[in-house]
């Protein structure tokens, strides 16, 4: 449910407004549906002075990393977390635009030295249209039509004159619950097909019920895929960020 880009050249920052529950995951496997809430006002942007932060991933690890992000207090959240014997990680870039540079993490060497960066489900469909049109909003409406972990309004975040439709006003716990009561339930293997109502959904079919009893009770959480989710950060990786970290909130 995610298309995160980072394009330097352009000067933004763009993203999908989806946030989701894939019934392929690793608590509900074998299953083939998706729960999606779209333009809830959680956004996978964040800015902190003149430092962005564009996140992928694990919905639970991503609220906890936009709070620390807020002044660096308290305890390092962690990486990644494990859900039934799988460990599920965030990914992000962090965007210096006086210094216009981005680092993306865990680092990909398909991505050394490049000013564009597109994280997400959405990430290849996205790249596509971005390599014809150079027009990072557009990419990730493009990526929309193809992903259907990701929709909803595209939000962005102009880097020069800080113009911008983010209104980050809610916690990936309180998305987490809206999908309960207000989200969509999309099969995977029909994606032509009409979208239920959750609750609806939840009444015929057990697998639902169980997904929607789950993010009820906490055990789940909204979720922004991203390819590499399912992984863990290796120790060369945390060292970076915390040097990154270092250099912002030292300016």
């Amino acid at each position: 449910m995610t298309t995160n880009i980072v394009d330097i050249e352009s000067g933004q920052a763009t993203s999908d407004s989806r946030w989701s529950m894939s019934g392929e995951s690793h608590a509900f496997p074998g299953e083939n549906f998706i729960i999606f809430i779209d333009n809830t006002g959680c956004e996978k942007i964040f800015r902190y002075k003149d430092t962005v932060f564009s996140f992928a991933g694990h919905g639970g690890l991503i609220q906890k990393w936009k709070k620390y992000l807020l002044g660096r207090c308290g305890d390092e959240p962690q990486y990644e977390q494990e859900v039934q014997g799988h460990f599920l990680r965030i990914d992000l870039c962090i965007t210096h635009i006086k210094k216009g540079t981005v680092h993306r993490l865990p680092q990909d060497p398909a991505y050394y030295g490049l000013r564009t960066h597109f994280l997400g489900t959405g990430a290849i469909h996205a790249r596509e249209c971005w390599s014809v049109h150079k027009c990072p909003r557009l990419a990730v409406e493009s990526a929309k039509k193809k992903d259907a972990y990701s929709g909803g309004i595209v939000k962005y975040l102009v880097f020069k004159n800080d113009e911008s439709n983010i209104c980050d006003s809610q916690t990936v716990d309180v998305v987490s619950q809206k999908l309960t009561t207000e989200g969509c339930v999309m099969y995977t293997n029909d994606p032509a097909g009409p979208c239920i109502p959750v609750q609806q959904a939840a009444e015929r079919d057990p697998a639902v019920r169980a997904a929607v009893q789950s993010l009820q009770s906490g055990a789940a959480v909204a979720m922004a895929p991203c390819p590499g989710m399912y992984g863990r950060w290796s120790d060369e990786d945390k060292a970076e960020l915390r040097r990154i970290l270092d250099e912002v909130y030292a300016e």
